[in-house]
Formats: C-alpha cells, structure tokens, sequence
C-alpha cells in the first residue's frame, strides 16, 4: 500500500517489536518527506521507537479515526 492510497480518515502509526510502544505520526509530513507513491512496508526499516530506540522489527500500524 501506498501513503497516497490512505484514505484521509485513516491513521498511521508505528509499534515497537521491543517494548510494544504505539505512536501515531504525522501523515501529511510523511508525504512530503517521501511523497505519497512510497510503499509504506519500503519505510519500516527507518522507524525508531522514542521509548527504547529501538530500530529493528518496527512495524507500521493502520486504523480509522474516530468520529
């Protein structure tokens, strides 16, 4: 899947394989950093937990906003 094939309603976000931290990021600044025909799977290996800095294993998460 990519970034731009996100609906706007949905959220990204990213878990730690370590520590099971959960953060969600910002969508919009993603985009512009990579450009919204970048595969997401192509970027979990530039993920970094900000609880334990982990860098290995990360995985992105996808869910729908609440109302």
């Amino acid at each position: 899947m990519r970034l731009g094939d996100l609906p706007e309603w949905y959220r990204l976000g990213a878990m730690c394989s370590r520590c099971r931290h959960l953060g969600w990021l910002d969508r919009q600044r993603i985009e512009r950093r990579f450009g919204k025909n970048r595969f997401v799977v192509t970027m979990e290996p530039l993920l970094r937990c900000t609880s334990c800095d982990n860098r290995y294993d990360n995985d992105f998460k996808i869910a729908k906003m609440r109302r």
